[in-house]
C-alpha cells in the first residue's frame, strides 16, 4: 500500500490560462499539496508556442498571468517558466530574460531546450534548469552542467538503467508521465513528422502495442513507485495544455488514484487519451483493443517487478 503523501509536491501541470480565476483558484486548493510547479509560457508571440491555441490563450493577457502566477506563489507552488521552442535567436532570448526583468519576474524553475541552458544559468542563477523533453535529444545524451533536472520522457520513461544513471550523474529527474511521443522521434516536434512516425510503428507493431507503449497508465505508475529504488526522488510532469482544468484535474486524480478504470475506458473510449495526448493516437483511440493492451502491460510490470528494463 502507497502512502498518498509520498506524492506530496511531486507533480507538475501546465497553466490553464483561459479558465476563469474562480475555477483556477478552486483547482489550486484542492491540488496544491501534491503540487511542486505549474509551469507556463510567456506572452512574447507564436514564436515562443508550440500550438497556435496557446499563443492565442495568453495574447493580451499579461494581467491575468500574473495575477495566476501570483495565485500559484500564494499556494506555496514553484513557477515553472517554459522557453522550449526551437531555434529562438539570441535577440529573442533577450526578449524574454528583458520581459522578466521587467515585470520583476524570477521563476523558480526553467524549462528549455540545450542550447538555452547556459543563457537562462547565467540570467537566473537560483532557478532550478531544466532540460526539456522537446530536445531532439530528449534522452539526455548530451545535457550539460548548465541544467540541474532531466525531463525524462520517451524511452526514459520505462528506461529504470538510463534514470538511474542520470540520478547517480547527479541530475534530478522529472518524468513525463502521459505525453506519449515516440522514443524512436529524435526530431524537433513536427506534426508531419510525427504522423508518419506513429503510422511507421502501427503498420510494424500494431495500434494495440503503440498504444500500450505510448501511454502510462496508474497500475504502471504505482509499479514505479514500489519497485524503482530511486522512486522518491522522482518528480512527475502532466502533459495538460490546452486541454483545461477539468482534463488536468482526471489525470492528476487517475494518477493519484493509482489503479486503472478499465471500465470507464471501456464505456468511453476518450478516457484513454487521460494517458497519452499525442494526436496520431487521439484519432485512433476508438479502435484500440483494452484487453491486448492490458495483458501487454502486465508483462512490463512483471519485468519492472523482475528488475529489468521494461521495452521501448
Amino acid at each position: 500500500m502507497i502512502d498518498r503523501n509520498v506524492l506530496e509536491k511531486k507533480f507538475s501541470v501546465g497553466l490553464c490560462l483561459n479558465e476563469s480565476m474562480e475555477d483556477i483558484r478552486s483547482f489550486f486548493e484542492k491540488n496544491h499539496r501534491y503540487l511542486n510547479s505549474v509551469y507556463f509560457s510567456l506572452p512574447l508571440g507564436m514564436r515562443f508556442f508550440s500550438r497556435e491555441s496557446l499563443a492565442n490563450e495568453y495574447d493580451n493577457n499579461d494581467n491575468k498571468l500574473f495575477d495566476v502566477l501570483s495565485m500559484i506563489s500564494y499556494f506555496g507552488i514553484r513557477r515553472e517558466m517554459a522557453i522550449n521552442t526551437w531555434n529562438l535567436t539570441k535577440e529573442e532570448l533577450d526578449q524574454a530574460i528583458d520581459y522578466c526583468k521587467t515585470k520583476n519576474l524570477l521563476p523558480e524553475e526553467i524549462v528549455c531546450l540545450r542550447n538555452y541552458g547556459d543563457v537562462f544559468r547565467t540570467e537566473f542563477p537560483d532557478a532550478e534548469i531544466k532540460y526539456s523533453v522537446n530536445n531532439s535529444e530528449s534522452d539526455g545524451k548530451y545535457i550539460t552542467k548548465a541544467f540541474d533536472t532531466l525531463v525524462a520522457g520517451k524511452g526514459l520513461l520505462r528506461d529504470m538503467t538510463a534514470r538511474h544513471f542520470y540520478i547517480e550523474q547527479g541530475y534530478n529527474i522529472t518524468l513525463l508521465l502521459n505525453n506519449g511521443c515516440l522514443s524512436i522521434c529524435n526530431t524537433d516536434c513536427d506534426s508531419i513528422q510525427c504522423h508518419r512516425y506513429f503510422d511507421y510503428m502501427i503498420n510494424e507493431h500494431g495500434l494495440d502495442y503503440v498504444y500500450a507503449l505510448c501511454s502510462f497508465f496508474p497500475s504502471e505508475f504505482k509499479a514505479l513507485l514500489e519497485h524503482d529504488k530511486y522512486a522518491k526522488l522522482y518528480k512527475f510532469k502532466i502533459s495538460n495544455r490546452p486541454l483545461g482544468l477539468l482534463y488536468t484535474q482526471q489525470v492528476l486524480d487517475a494518477y493519484l488514484g493509482l489503479e486503472d478504470d478499465y471500465e470507464a475506458m471501456r464505456n468511453d473510449y476518450r478516457k484513454m487519451a487521460l494517458f497519452s495526448t499525442v494526436h496520431p493516437l487521439a484519432i485512433r483511440l476508438q479502435n484500440v483493443n483494452l484487453q491486448n493492451v492490458s495483458e501487454q502491460k502486465t508483462k512490463w510490470i512483471m519485468e519492472l517487478k523482475n528488475g529489468t528494463d521494461w521495452e521501448t
